[in-house]
């Protein structure tokens, strides 16, 4: 794992099951299409540290749902956007952020309890390229890289129409 480019920064195997929370705020144009923003947070843990390296993305994404009119609603998703990864030391105040443009792509299935209310089930893959780091402890200072970083996600969520 190593999404800075330099060898004094982090490079190792992070958890393979991480906690996070994400947020999606969206508009149906119709019962089978759904524009979005998603807002991700996850943690990971880092073997044999007490480090904390945060991710975060931001996207617009577009769902498309079959079988519109049934309980249950399989879609894919699907989009475009930013994401960061944050290195924070626990030994000191360094923060340490590597930044660049993300994707998402996945599909899940809906439950629909009411006419304003559902659980939802997803799995993703999202695909960040990242360009620029930019470290805390060195005044002013940012780098450029080119390294990419990929992973899956399952979420559990609840769907509010309002």
């Amino acid at each position: 794992y190593d999404v800075f480019g330099k060898d004094d920064i982090l490079t190792g195997p992070v958890g393979a099951s991480d906690g996070g929370i994400g947020l999606m705020v969206g508009r149906r144009f119709s019962n089978r299409f759904q524009l979005g923003v998603q807002f991700v947070f996850i943690r990971h843990l880092i073997k044999d540290r007490e480090d904390k390296l945060i991710n975060f993305e931001f996207m617009l994404t577009g769902t498309v749902f079959f079988l519109p009119q049934s309980q249950w609603r399989p879609f894919l998703r699907g989009g475009v956007g930013g994401a960061g990864i944050f290195f924070d030391w626990a030994a000191d105040d360094r923060l340490v952020a590597s930044l660049g443009v993300a994707t998402v792509a996945g599909g899940g299935i809906q439950f629909h309890l009411s006419r304003s209310f559902a659980l939802e089930l997803e799995t993703t893959s999202t695909f960040a390229n990242f360009f620029e780091v930019q470290d805390s402890s060195l005044a002013d200072e940012s780098w450029q890289v080119r390294t990419s970083n990929y992973g899956w996600r399952v979420g559990l969520g609840l769907i509010l129409w309002f």
